[in-house]
């Protein structure tokens, strides 16, 4: 019950905040069911911030964990101070515990 307070509570104003001063990399999972890629890509598209016009044009390109690696990692969009990868592998929400490895791949927030 101590959490009840933060249950489906908006941080638009933070993030917002975040970018339009750091650079900043969120991702997802594709098979999170709770928040989800498809969820937080409309999201996303509903912050508005000095750069989301950048990060609404930018291409998504295929990431990988190396460049020689055969299999998609996931999906990278970068623009506007935002990093948004949506993971492919191992992608339900506790990847920093199922595959923790796959998070060195992540690109870095380039801005």
């Amino acid at each position: 019950m101590n959490l009840l307070a933060d249950f489906m509570v908006s941080f638009q104003d933070e993030l917002t905040l975040l970018l339009s001063n750091l650079p900043v990399l969120l991702y997802s999972g594709q098979l999170d069911v709770i928040i989800g890629a498809a969820t937080t890509e409309r999201y996303l598209a509903d912050i508005v911030w000095p750069g989301s016009t950048a990060f609404a044009s930018a291409e998504r390109s295929v990431w990988r964990l190396t460049a020689s690696d055969p299999e998609v990692a996931g999906y990278v969009r970068a623009g506007g101070n935002l990093t948004y990868a949506a993971q492919k592998r191992q992608s339900s929400a506790p990847v920093l515990a199922v595959s923790p490895f796959h998070l060195f791949g992540l690109p870095s927030s380039s801005g």
